[in-house]
């Protein structure tokens, strides 16, 4: 993973600046998963990009580039996260999520993004 990038994620989970959700979602109003944060981060280098408020489907949810529960292609490649021949794209798709569903916080989910990325 890109490790300019894995320090900004990290940096914006532990802010306090981020409320926490763990329904499946990227974001649900106001309230943001772990993954939901780094496209946020995306929007801030892309603002050409911006949630969409999914109202008269699912009241409250938003969408990120056509995505609810997963991160869009483009921000993984922006993240690089798929670099080194390593599966840190599906470490992100699958264990982060369900790390942040399950009770983690977002300074723990921090701790293990911190860790792991020089690895990868």
């Amino acid at each position: 993973m890109n490790e300019k990038v894995a320090k900004k994620w990290v940096k914006a989970l532990r802010s306090g600046k981020y409320k926490q959700t763990r329904h499946g979602k990227l974001r649900i109003g106001d309230a943001f998963c772990c993954l939901g944060v780094l496209c946020d981060l995306y929007i801030k280098e892309k603002p050409q990009e911006e949630w969409y408020d999914m109202v008269n489907i699912a009241p409250g949810v938003y969408s990120f580039l056509g995505a609810q529960h997963f991160l869009p292609d483009p921000v993984v490649e922006w993240a690089d996260a798929t670099s080194a021949g390593h599966d840190w794209s599906c470490k992100l798709i699958r264990l982060l999520p369900n790390m942040n569903d399950q009770g983690s916080t977002f300074s723990e989910i921090a701790d293990y993004i911190e860790k792991h990325t020089k690895e990868l």
